[in-house]
C-alpha cells in the first residue's frame, strides 16, 4: 500500500515542481497566460495522480475490491505525501532562490501601470505576492492543495469503489 501511496504522491509532487520551474525558468512568467497556468495546473495533475493511484491501490492491495472507505483514505495518504514532498521543495527553492518574489513583483509592476493600478492598489498587491512567498504563505498554500485532494479523493472514491459496504452492513 506505501509503495503506491509513495510512488504517486512523488508523481504530483515532480511533476508540479517541474511544470512550476519549466513555466518559471524556461517560459518566463512574463505572460499572463503563464501565471494562470502555474495556478490552475495542479487541478489536473492531482486529478490524475489520484485517480491512477486508488485505481492501482485497487488493483493490487484491495485484488480489484475495494470499498469507499479504502479507496478515501488511499487517497488521502496519497495527497498528503505529495502535498509534503512538495511544501518541502517550494520552501528549499524559496530558501535558495530569496530574490524570487522581487522577480515576480518586476514582471507585474509595469503590468499594473498600464492597467491604471492606483499607488495604494499597488502596494497591496505586491504585499500580496510578498506574503504567497513565505513560510505562512507556502503552508497556506500547501493546505489548500491537501484539501482539493481530499475533496478529489472523495469524488473519486465514489466512482471507483465497487464493494458496497454500507448495504451490507445494514443487511445484517
Amino acid at each position: 500500500m506505501m509503495k503506491t501511496v509513495l510512488k504517486y504522491g512523488a508523481g504530483i509532487a515532480a511533476a508540479l515542481a517541474v511544470v512550476t520551474l519549466l513555466v518559471i525558468h524556461v517560459i518566463g512568467i512574463e505572460y499572463g497566460w503563464a501565471r494562470w497556468f502555474l495556478m490552475l495546473a495542479p487541478v489536473p495533475v492531482l486529478f490524475i495522480s489520484l485517480l491512477m493511484g486508488i485505481n492501482e491501490q485497487k488493483k493490487f492491495y484491495y485484488q480489484n475490491e475495494i470499498n469507499y472507505s479504502q479507496a478515501l483514505f488511499s487517497g488521502i495518504l496519497i495527497s498528503a505525501f505529495g502535498t509534503v514532498l512538495l511544501l518541502m521543495f517550494n520552501i528549499i527553492y524559496h530558501s535558495l532562490n530569496k530574490n524570487f518574489a522581487d522577480e515576480v513583483i518586476a514582471v507585474i509592476l509595469p503590468e499594473m501601470k498600464n492597467l491604471s493600478y492606483s499607488e495604494e492598489q499597488q502596494k497591496e498587491y505586491i504585499t500580496q505576492i510578498r506574503n504567497t512567498y513565505t513560510l505562512q504563505g507556502q503552508v497556506s498554500s500547501a493546505f489548500m492543495m491537501l484539501i482539493t485532494g481530499i475533496v478529489f479523493s472523495a469524488i473519486l472514491a465514489a466512482f471507483i469503489r465497487n464493494k458496497d459496504t454500507f448495504t451490507q452492513v445494514f443487511k445484517k
